[in-house]
């Protein structure tokens, strides 16, 4: 009884210390003990708080083992789909590979000829213009993948040809 009676002396000596901002004074030494009889006291104290099991702390177990459970199936699925991603990244790399390989004319005509009818297959509900529109751009992404060098020159004097078109033809509307 006298040492559960410490403990709250203890305790409310250190709402006093925490009211007042006094941090060089322990509650031990407020309550009157020597330091062997506080530390048996928060010994007791520690000791009595992990016992107890509070509705407050048996909500918060449940809770954690719930998110902790709801965490190892995410981590199970997130590592099959970075697998999944890894390997579809992997093969796309040396399908890239092997097409941009010099020897490898006729997989790149298929390749460039399976764009263009993806593009026309992608134009159908449009006119003869959408469908010709989308063919064009279909080809010319499948022989960019399949050239890169020489996509990269074509672009670069599209580029200068048509800095130079817009400008005759500001030229032209503007005079």
């Amino acid at each position: 009884m006298i040492l559960f009676q410490g403990i709250k002396e203890v305790s409310s000596a250190w709402r006093d210390v925490r009211r007042n901002r006094n941090h060089s004074v322990s509650a031990g030494q407020i309550a009157g003990l020597n330091r062997r009889e506080e530390r048996t006291l928060r010994v007791v104290r520690e000791e009595k708080i992990l016992d107890e099991s509070s509705p407050l702390l048996e909500t918060i177990r449940k809770v954690r083992k719930e998110i902790w459970s709801y965490y190892d199936v995410y981590k199970g699925y997130r590592q099959r789909v970075t697998d999944f991603v890894e390997t579809g990244i992997a093969h796309t790399e040396s399908t890239r590979h092997f097409l941009q390989e010099e020897e490898n004319l006729l997989p790149r005509v298929g390749a460039i000829t399976l764009g263009v009818l993806t593009g026309f297959v992608l134009g159908l509900r449009g006119g003869r213009f959408k469908r010709l529109t989308y063919s064009t751009l279909g080809g010319l992404t499948m022989a960019s993948i399949c050239y890169p060098r020489e996509a990269n020159e074509v672009t670069q004097e599209a580029i200068v040809q048509a800095k130079k078109y817009f400008t005759i033809g500001y030229n032209f509307a503007y005079g």
